[in-house]
């Protein structure tokens, strides 16, 4: 608007009189209405907030002409004081509606999705607001605004096929914020990989102390090398023990025992292998692999569900685990799979938080699935302990080397003296195992006090 100068520190701009007051600091007017005798103060900044006495002391002129809308002040004695009036009309927060994909739409999305959010804001133009979206609460990405949206692409296949939400949220130049959701499905088919193959030697070392070697190859569909393939597998034969790692920028994991005198001859065969948004293809996998140079996939799966036996309800990450080396948890329902579980039969146990563990027998079938449910009981004890002890050989003499485990639980090895010891076991009935290759294996059901220490001692004969 047009600027006069009324004295050497007051102007008008516009709809507004700027008065640099000697006693505080800046005010602003309203003067649309003067012809009225109408004048309201819409603005007011204290540069000398100790004192309002008729002195030099505030601010000694005004400057306002500035396109950005900053008005500097220069006090008296207080120097230079840059400010940012907001003379507009309070405004609210924009309006902000996610046009496409629609929310709660039952068809499956595939493939590239269309992004549309509308936008608006009462005082801000249109395509001026930022406007912003993410899945699942990721990190937050831009739009581009073609009139008279604001708009973006996504790739839904990069998430693993399921429920997801789309968040989007606008702020104005207030910095005011608005948001909403679409929920949506996607439906791209999750990829698979493979185990091509688990490749196994022995190398020999001084002494006759040698090391047994794996190296587990996986590829996707295409056969293409793939990495980051999370895997678990066992050594058995000369040598137990279990070792895991991610398969490298070439699709392998190499894993090796440590030096064992006399090892003649190892196994290895992968017990869990995942990677997020894959699944792997155990049809066609090679799960195992020898010294021998043998293999094999006769494997099943170990499936079910675990409740609170008084109230149905499902038991969420309880942990379940097999006598021949295979683990999972549960899900947020209660249901657990595990997957690569070798054929036959073999002990499955689960314990969970809260509540007394449980052992039941079952039988693997080759390429299917067995089914096996627990109800679990609320526990009367709570907290863990340990359980420590030594493991003997009828020969006479402690045996180094040999595994201690807890059903369901964690496990320790005995040291030269045979001892070992497992820490944070669930207070309650535990089954404890040891075991030694070339040795007959053997089990004890302890009662652990939540706080104490429980002795159990083992003698293994020789196979």
């Amino acid at each position: 608007g047009v600027s006069t100068t009324i004295d050497h520190n007051q102007y008008i701009v516009g709809n507004h009189s700027f008065q640099a007051n000697y006693q505080s600091g800046l005010r602003i007017l309203n003067i649309s209405d003067i012809a009225n005798s109408n004048l309201a103060e819409v603005g007011f900044f204290d540069i000398y907030p100790s004192g309002d006495a008729t002195n030099f002391n505030g601010a000694w002129s005004v400057y306002p002409f500035f396109a950005s809308g900053n008005v500097v002040v220069s006090g008296i004695e207080q120097g230079l004081y840059i400010l940012r009036p907001n003379l507009n009309p309070a405004s609210g927060p924009p309006l902000v509606n996610i046009l496409n994909p629609a929310d709660g739409s039952p068809t499956p999305l595939t493939g590239t999705v269309a992004i549309q959010i509308s936008a608006s804001d009462d005082l801000d133009t249109a395509g001026s607001l930022t406007v912003e979206w993410n899945v699942d609460g990721g990190s937050w990405q831009a739009t581009s605004y073609v009139a008279p949206n604001y708009q973006a692409s996504w790739d839904s296949s990069a998430v693993v096929d399921g429920a997801h939400v789309i968040n989007a949220r606008a702020l104005d130049s207030d910095l005011q914020e608005a948001s909403d959701v679409s929920n949506v499905v996607t439906a791209n088919g999750t990829p698979l990989f493979t185990i091509d193959s688990v490749a196994v030697n022995i190398s020999s070392g001084n002494g006759n102390r040698n090391t047994g070697h794996a190296t587990v190859s996986v590829s996707d569909e295409a056969g293409a090398p793939l990495s980051g393939v999370a895997i678990e597998g066992s050594f058995s034969g000369g040598w137990n023990g279990t070792r895991s790692g991610t398969s490298d920028g070439n699709g392998e994991l190499a894993v090796n025992t440590p030096r064992v005198k006399d090892l003649a001859f190892v196994q290895f065969c992968v017990d869990l292998a995942s990677k997020a948004g894959w699944d792997l293809d155990t049809g066609n996998s090679v799960i195992c692999g020898d010294s021998d140079g043998g293999g094999g996939t006769a494997f099943g799966t170990l499936a079910g569900d675990v409740i609170d036996a008084t109230t149905l309800a499902g038991i969420p990450n309880a942990a379940i685990s097999t006598s021949t080396g295979q683990g999972g948890n549960t899900d947020s329902f209660g249901h657990y799979s595990i997957g690569n579980v070798p054929a036959g039969n073999l002990t499955v146990s689960v314990s969970a938080s809260g509540y007394d563990s449980q052992n039941k027998p079952a039988t693997i079938p080759e390429n299917s699935t067995a089914v096996v449910d627990f109800a679990l009981d609320q526990s009367t004890i709570s907290g863990s302990g340990a359980v420590r002890g030594t493991v003997y050989s009828t020969n006479g003499g402690k045996l180094e080397n040999g595994t201690v485990s807890v059903l369901g639980g964690s496990s320790s090895s005995t040291n030269k003296g045979g001892k070992y010891s497992i820490q944070n076991v669930a207070a309650g009935v535990q089954t404890v195992v040891a075991s030694k290759p070339g040795y007959q294996s053997q089990q004890f059901e302890v009662d652990v006090i939540a706080g104490g220490s429980v002795t159990q001692d083992f003698t293994l004969a020789p196979q």
